[in-house]
């Protein structure tokens, strides 16, 4: 028997000196919860090239996490990648576990405040639906006191990851359900085989809090992530993670 788990917001990117540049890197924890010894095929799915399958499986014992890194998988294909997702196939259920890191982690001339972030996601099975429950795209945030050493206020953006893995390509509808403004809809094409990423940032209402609803005409893997810049500009601190934002597969309402 076989099982299959997809994650879909890896990143794998190195820091170029441009601060406003998402750069970062991953683990993946794949654990075998089972008394079964665990071989696990890996599919990596690329926003602008053809997908990767490792040549060999990764072999997991019972009761084991494998702390899966781009040393250990394949870093003449991973590295410096950017965004990037994956479908892991085996003989026994195992979870894959994916944690991120974006920005800086202190350092000369870094403002505590803003650097670094990191965030997980669990792998999901696919869904022509998918529901996130809290989005904006932020810029007005306020000063919570006039104490000058308290963390400067944060503007807020976040990405949506959409991994269409099948062989067809999928027609994708993101409906924006605002909470004070009418619903907007956003049509996007996913490639077979192919991640895409959608940005929110100067393509929906500033400041107005929204639900999404996605439905693709094919089964996809999809997942969000928040993440946090300067109000000077992306360019003036970076651009740092705040949260990864988990999809709700759907149907959920009748």
């Amino acid at each position: 028997m076989s099982y299959t788990s997809f994650i879909s917001a890896g990143i794998q990117k190195e820091r170029t000196g441009r601060k406003d540049q998402l750069w970062g890197g991953y683990e993946v924890f794949l654990y075998n919860p089972t008394w079964e010894p665990c071989d696990t095929k890996m599919t990596v799915y690329f926003e602008g090239r053809e997908p990767y399958a490792l040549e060999k499986p990764i072999h997991i014992p019972p009761k084991w996490s494998f702390l899966q890194v781009t040393s250990n998988t394949a870093p003449e294909v991973l590295k410096d990648v950017g965004f990037w997702g994956a479908r892991y196939e085996s003989n026994v259920p195992m979870v894959p576990v994916l944690i991120f890191g974006t920005g800086g982690f202190g350092g000369e001339g870094l403002d505590a405040s803003l650097t670094g972030g990191v965030t997980h996601f669990l792998g999901t099975d696919l869904s022509k639906l998918w529901y996130f429950a809290n989005s904006i795209w932020r810029t007005r945030p306020a000063r919570v006191d006039d104490n000058p050493l308290a963390p400067r206020p944060l503007c807020e953006f976040e990405i949506v990851y959409l991994l269409n893995p099948g062989s067809r390509d999928a027609e994708a509808i993101l409906t924006l359900q605002y909470r004070n403004q009418p619903p907007a809809v956003v049509p996007l094409t996913l490639p077979a085989e192919r991640l895409v990423t959608w940005r929110n940032e100067g393509q929906v209402v500033a400041d107005a809090p929204y639900a999404v609803r996605i439905e693709s005409r094919e089964p996809i893997s999809s997942s969000a992530v928040r993440y946090l810049y300067d109000p000077a500009g992306l360019a003036e601190k970076g651009v740092f993670v705040r949260c990864g934002m988990p999809a709700v597969p759907g149907p959920i309402t009748d």
